[in-house]
């Protein structure tokens, strides 16, 4: 089943909302950006229903900061008719514009549209995430919480295979022949032990931890917090 963001500060429309779309979808509820991001980068949220009246962000700003990270179609729902702020709303990265009271057969033919929309373009992007972090594989990004984390396109081979296997043991010679094959030549051992050497450090300065066990003389782990 698709999953559904609903951002809304208003506790009781976001229940109903999340009551009236379960028979179809898979509801999630945020009241504020804080929740709707954190959310966002612990599920692969297909669609956004995104009120514009939030508390210290409003739902523009919202709008455009996922716009950095998310492709999935955006549905602003608002008492705001008038054409401004329907045009604010699309500028800042919507889909479409609903304005309450509406139906709840309406919202659902909208939602029915865009992600019939979205999956004709196929632009759904494939993410890795494992905690706090998230791997871009579409678009060659990597994240710790909203933190972009600049990487090398070698640093990112050795992310994409060990979050793919987290908490398991990945070896050197598996590591080194990824990393042979992108840069097409030879790699040595020693080098090996560089990248990841670099790569570790540059975890520590974004997030102070290190997800990224050593197992001297074998290979590395990409160790889950939970684990």
């Amino acid at each position: 089943m698709k999953k559904i963001l609903i951002v809304d500060d208003d506790k009781v429309i976001c229940k109903n909302l999340e009551i009236l779309l379960a028979d179809e979808y898979v509801p999630f509820c945020a009241q504020n950006s804080i929740e709707a991001v954190k959310i966002l980068m612990e599920n692969e949220i297909d669609l956004c229903l995104l009120d514009v009246n939030l508390k210290e962000e409003d739902g523009f700003q919202l709008c455009r900061k996922m716009r950095t990270q998310y492709t999935m179609p955006i549905i602003f729902v608002t008492v705001k008719d008038d054409e401004d702020s329907l045009e604010k709303g699309i500028l800042s990265g919507g889909d479409d514009y609903i304005t309450k009271p509406f139906s709840i057969r309406e919202l659902k033919l909208r939602i029915m549209a865009q992600l019939r929309r979205q999956s004709q373009f196929n632009v759904k992007r494939e993410r890795i995430i494992v905690d706090e972090w998230k791997l871009d594989v579409s678009n060659h990004m990597f994240f710790y919480r909203d933190i972009l984390v600049d990487i090398s396109n070698t640093e990112f081979t050795l992310l994409k295979h060990l979050m793919q296997n987290k908490n398991c043991l990945v070896s050197r010679q598996v590591l080194l022949n990824d990393i042979t094959e992108l840069n097409d030549t030879f790699v040595e051992d020693n080098t090996l032990t560089v990248y990841i050497s670099r790569l570790k450090n540059k975890l520590i300065q974004t997030s102070s931890i290190c997800p990224i066990e050593t197992i001297r003389g074998v290979g590395y782990r990409w160790k889950e917090e939970s684990a």
